[in-house]
């Protein structure tokens, strides 16, 4: 098992995840449509804050978060939407820690 797994106790955050899907509205348009993937009990982690070679804080909200294993979030998650208190992160990595155990969901601020 990797270091980076959590125990079930430390998922204390529930966050939506969240896909997007092509659809057709009412007068035959292409529209985006939001669809939930499910709630998530998920452990996070701030990964925010910088600083470059010449001093200047970079404000970058990245976090991590840990969920349990769900095999459409692992192939599909690089195109999917962490909401989270209201605010939303683009995820763009999924890694596997364990054999089909949890997932760990690296995001950003989506803009």
């Amino acid at each position: 098992m990797a270091n980076d797994q959590v125990f079930t106790g430390q998922r204390d955050r529930k966050i939506e995840i969240v896909k997007f899907t092509k659809t057709k509205n009412a007068i035959n348009e292409v529209a985006t449509a939001e669809v939930s993937v499910g709630f998530f009990w998920a452990a996070m982690k701030d990964i925010s804050g910088n600083e470059n070679e010449e001093g200047k804080v970079i404000h970058l909200i990245n976090r991590t978060y840990t969920i349990p294993y769900v095999a459409e979030v692992k192939t599909g998650g690089d195109h999917m939407v962490v909401k989270d208190e209201g605010s939303l992160f683009q995820v763009y990595h999924v890694q596997e820690l364990g054999r089909k155990a949890q997932l760990l969901l690296k995001v950003k601020v989506r803009e």
